[in-house]
């Protein structure tokens, strides 16, 4: 898939706010690489979520309101066990949906539900 952004698209930059307006309220975290150990090869910073699901359903339902959709009544999870290189590890993120009618421009969908 390819995604074209063109700036001076009201409705590119509306779903662009919304999407941020998902992450409402989470403090922004600066890298210190100064005091990162990567040894010899690079390491990674990993990101981070500190929103609780309350606040993450919080800003999901202000969004699809501001946006005339229906609200969730929860949010879904992806879980699952990744592989690192310090042994396994559980997983479990929220999971957003965005859909945009083609052509129109207009936010159809925003939910915490997996797309189907």
């Amino acid at each position: 898939m390819r995604l074209q952004f063109d700036g001076n698209q009201t409705f590119q930059l509306k779903a662009i706010e919304s999407v941020a307006d998902l992450l409402q309220g989470q403090p922004r975290r600066l890298a210190d690489f100064s005091t990162l150990d990567l040894g010899p090869m690079f390491g990674s910073v990993t990101n981070r979520l500190d929103l609780s699901t309350d606040h993450l359903v919080e800003n999901l339902h202000l969004v699809q309101h501001a946006n005339g959709i229906a609200a969730d009544a929860e949010l879904q999870f992806i879980e699952d066990t990744i592989r690192t290189v310090s042994g396994d590890r559980q997983v479990r993120f929220a999971n957003f949906s965005v859909e945009m009618e083609t052509g129109t421009g207009k936010l159809t969908y925003i939910s915490g539900r997996p797309w189907s």
